[in-house]
């Protein structure tokens, strides 16, 4: 009778290393961190579509989009946080009546309520209430018209920087958002407005030499041809991440 071979020792090991390099190849076809950041990112684009219209049906009913302390659960000064003193809109907004610029998230404690238009507000999938500035929802109106708003911009960030959207939007390396800081790839505005854009980027040129000395002169990373590295808003950004200048 004839006895059936296993497998050898070897022939394990070659079938292992088969099986995992299969995975391995799977999982970098998958890419599960991409995946996550993609569902991130379209949560972020779907709150914003449901807001821009949410927002339209509130100024056709009171003729004047949201104030900030309306829809933001607080506001920073000097660089310092204040919470929402007035979520439900009693005082008219307290000490936050003349602010231009509030951050959202409506799973926050001092989060006002757009019922019955929406209720709760969104909140950004990594809001952080520490790193407000880079995960949340950034609301601002022109600071002459924080008492009856006729236009507004919403902020965000993506987290898929080679999305098409950004640069369609004009919103490369985050330079969208409220001015001076910009720091935003991603937004909304009501139908008569359009997003903040820094005027100028600053890079290092692929041509060497041309910031060299980054820090003795802001405009020699002024970005006015092919970018070797990362794109700033600003060229004191640039100068910081390049300290010993550029790279050749």
């Amino acid at each position: 009778m004839k006895k059936n071979r296993g497998f050898t020792f070897i022939e394990i090991i070659i079938i292992i290393a088969i099986i995992g390099a299969i995975t391995t190849l799977v999982v970098l076809a998958i890419n599960p961190t991409k995946q996550l950041q993609k569902a991130r990112d379209g949560k972020r684009k779907s709150d914003l579509a449901i807001l821009k219209q949410v927002l339209e049906d509130w100024y056709n009913d009171k003729g004047c989009y949201p104030k900030p302390y309306q829809i933001g659960y607080g506001y920073e000064v000097g660089g310092t946080w204040y919470d929402n003193p007035d979520p439900t809109g009693t005082n008219n907004g307290g000490i936050m009546k003349n602010v231009s610029i509030s951050f959202m998230c409506g799973s926050e404690p001092s989060s006002p309520s757009l019922s019955p238009y929406l209720s709760p507000l969104p909140c950004s999938p990594n809001h952080s209430k520490i790193k407000y500035k880079t995960t949340d929802y950034v609301y601002q109106v022109l600071s002459g018209e924080v008492g009856c708003p006729q236009q507004y911009k919403i902020y965000t960030g993506l987290e898929n920087v080679l999305d098409p959207v950004i640069s369609n939007l004009g919103c490369i390396a985050g330079s969208c958002g409220p001015e001076p800081a910009y720091g935003y790839n991603y937004g909304v505005s009501s139908p008569q407005s359009t997003l903040n854009q820094a005027a100028t980027l600053y890079c290092c040129y692929v041509n060497p030499g041309v910031c060299n000395v980054c820090g003795q002169s802001t405009m020699e990373c002024e970005s006015s041809g092919v970018c070797l590295s990362t794109v700033y808003t600003s060229a004191q950004d640039c100068c910081t991440a390049h300290p010993g200048g550029c790279p050749q």
